[in-house]
């Protein structure tokens, strides 16, 4: 069965999410202020950027294993920028997103140094996991670990719904990371995070039977 975007927001907001201690976690809340027009390399025509300290606030980003602290591209609009290579990330609206927006890596070669992997680049911040969460939810894909350590993930609806097991974890203050890796093509790998929540297992199959019922009771019928 082939699952809308419009199915994936009644399953999401039919999960109840916990408060979060983390900022910016599902990236709608970027500073706005300083977005301007760049003329990249390797691309014509002016378009629009920001600082990636202010388009991921709160999120520490790093590049190939070191620090990055330059512009991203702010993809929204006709006027949106472009990721390219040495500028890997973009905060953008489009079919991953469910609140105002997500983000988007695309992987490429360094032109200057064509023989070597793509960069990859990673996404962490420091916060408390919620008491009695027991998932983090999103959609999309990035490798999502703890303290260095892997999450366990299940796709039990569509392989671009995680929900990333994070119990173990609830209550206490740890490092969460997503990492991008990608095969030096441009391929895009595009994220959104919904939040915290406590159903278990067993809970999953109710709430997707009850989302697409109501789905399918909301849904325009053809006239």
């Amino acid at each position: 069965m082939r699952y809308t975007k419009k199915t994936y927001c009644l399953l999401l907001l039919s999960l109840p999410t916990l408060a979060k201690d983390f900022v910016n976690l599902d990236f709608d809340d970027p500073i706005l202020t300083n977005i301007a027009y760049y003329t990249p390399p390797l691309n014509s025509g002016r378009r629009l950027y920001g600082p990636v300290e202010d388009l991921l606030r709160g999120w520490t980003v790093t590049e190939g294993g070191k620090p990055y602290s330059g512009f991203m591209a702010y993809s929204v609009g006709p006027d949106g920028g472009l990721a390219f290579p040495g500028l890997q990330m973009a905060l953008t609206v489009g079919n991953y997103t469910i609140g105002k927006y997500n983000i988007e890596f695309r992987s490429f070669r360094p032109p200057e140094r064509p023989g070597l992997d793509p960069l990859n680049m990673t996404i962490s911040q420091i916060g408390t996991v919620p008491a009695g969460a027991y998932y983090l939810t999103g959609v999309g894909r990035g490798l999502a670990s703890i303290n260095g350590i892997p999450l366990t993930e299940t796709r039990p609806y569509d392989f671009l719904l995680p929900f990333w097991d994070v119990h173990e974890y609830a209550g206490k203050e740890v490092t969460l990371s997503f990492e991008f890796h990608g095969d030096g093509e441009g391929s895009v790998m595009p994220l959104d995070i919904i939040g915290f929540t406590a159903p278990e297992p067993s809970t999953w199959a109710l709430l997707a039977v009850g989302s697409l019922v109501l789905g399918v009771g909301c849904w325009p019928r053809r006239r």
